[in-house]
């Protein structure tokens, strides 16, 4: 009886264990698969926004010229922004010549410290030259035309950016501020451009008006030339009319 007892508890023993055990196995065997399993899961989520983003940056039309223009965006007034563009156009001319064509250009902007290396084409320099209008007889650009072609670059850039955040933003905040910063932009190029066509209007004005000055102060010279070879005098000039009067005559 004793050596039957004794066989019972060792059994219900090792069942006991058994069951036990294998009952703490199969939890921990699950906790790992679980995991592995989220694991896996937010894998392929940030696989899916990689993708996603990626997908989002090829379609964004960008600048060639973006890198730098993102590197010009730290600045604190307009101060600074000419200082940046400065200190960038004399790392551009390492030789001091004070121009820079297509090649040297190409080469140079290359070694700039942007966040991704910049390839020029020949297509890109004269689009961001508008044209070669910013370009001298020796088809370069200097410190004063970089200027300009940065500031037109910067404008541009920070355009395309305002697009893409009122594209992609969830905030309905940001998109209405995004929009109203597009709207007053539109505004102030439309008041740029009218005081341009009117400043254009008033130097061909001024210009017409030197012009018939100058042809009327021509007949006034010819005219006193011929009296004063002739021996008339007592000429009467009408500027208003753009003639000559001739008050009377004498001889010496």
């Amino acid at each position: 009886m004793v050596m039957m007892s004794t066989t019972r508890e060792q059994l219900f023993f090792f069942i006991s264990y058994v069951l036990i055990v294998g009952l703490v196995l199969s939890n921990i065997v699950l906790t790992v698969l679980l995991d592995e399993f989220l694991c896996s899961v937010s894998r392929e989520k940030e696989r899916s926004q990689e993708e996603l983003e990626a997908e989002v940056e090829a379609c964004r039309i960008s600048g060639v010229l973006d890198p730098l223009s993102a590197s010009l965006t730290r600045f604190n007034d307009a101060n600074d922004l000419r200082a940046q563009i400065a200190d960038t156009f004399k790392l551009l001319d390492d030789d001091g010549s004070g121009g820079l064509d297509f090649a040297e250009f190409k080469d140079r902007v290359q070694t700039l410290p942007t966040s991704t290396p910049i390839y020029l084409m020949r297509d890109d320099f004269d689009v961001i030259t508008q044209g070669g209008v910013l370009l001298n007889q020796n088809d370069e650009f200097g410190g004063k035309e970089f200027q300009s072609m940065m500031r037109g670059e910067l404008l541009r850039f920070a355009q395309r950016q305002g697009s893409y955040a009122l594209q992609e933003s969830n905030s309905k905040e940001m998109k209405a501020m995004i929009l109203m910063l597009k709207l007053m932009t539109l505004n102030i190029e439309k008041i740029e451009s009218s005081m341009t066509t009117r400043a254009g209007s008033l130097r061909c004005h001024v210009q017409n008006s030197n012009k018939a000055i100058l042809a009327r102060l021509a007949i006034i010279r010819d005219v006193r030339q011929k009296a004063c070879a002739s021996g008339v005098s007592n000429i009467r000039f009408n500027i208003e009319r753009g003639g000559v009067e001739e008050g009377g005559m004498g001889r010496d």
